[in-house]
């Protein structure tokens, strides 16, 4: 008999405010800040309750017009816990620290329109937890340019625990997003 599993019931709303200085033609730092947030658990207000909260830097290396390399030598993630009880409203964040590295690759279909693959490996570690995890991550969309600065791009990433974690979570989970930069 087949069961059904649904996560969580939860509204969520992700802000993501990026800086990226150019340091030449190639070359360029980009940071991260990112906020997340739950409803509550007697709510529906994507507002009401902490997530996530993040700084990540990446260097980035433009090999070509379609292929750049990243790296991400230390980011500080403070996670507070889906809320599934009472319990977890009250519970503290725990600290995260993540080393990352990525390629993305961009071909152009159509005037401004581009297919995208991104392929990353990060180190994750908890804050007083044990063991640290390694995961996988392979973003596939497509991105239309309006202009050199506002683009919006459909994408579907998924998340694979390979290292510090049991056999039945080496499937993390699956993103599918629409973002407007």
């Amino acid at each position: 008999m087949a069961k059904n599993t649904i996560a969580q019931f939860h509204q969520n709303l992700w802000l993501k405010l990026a800086l990226k200085i150019p340091l030449n033609k190639k070359l360029s730092i980009e940071t991260e800040f990112l906020h997340r947030t739950q409803s509550g658990l007697k709510n529906k207000n994507p507002l009401s309750n902490n997530l996530l909260y993040a700084v990540r830097p990446w260097i980035q290396y433009q090999q070509s017009k379609n292929i750049i390399f990243s790296v991400s030598p230390f980011a500080y993630f403070r996670n507070y816990g889906i809320l599934l009880s009472d319990i977890d409203a009250i519970k503290n964040y725990v600290p995260e620290y993540r080393f990352a590295i990525a390629t993305e690759v961009q071909n152009e279909l159509l005037l401004h329109c581009y297919l995208n693959l991104k392929s990353g490996i990060e180190y994750r570690h908890f804050e007083n937890m044990t063991p640290e995890i390694i995961r996988f991550r392979n973003k596939f969309g497509i991105k239309y340019d309006f202009n050199k600065k506002w683009n919006i791009n459909l994408y579907d990433e998924i998340f694979l625990n390979f290292k510090g974690v049991d056999k039945s979570h080496f499937y993390d989970h699956n993103r599918i997003g629409i973002a407007a930069t």
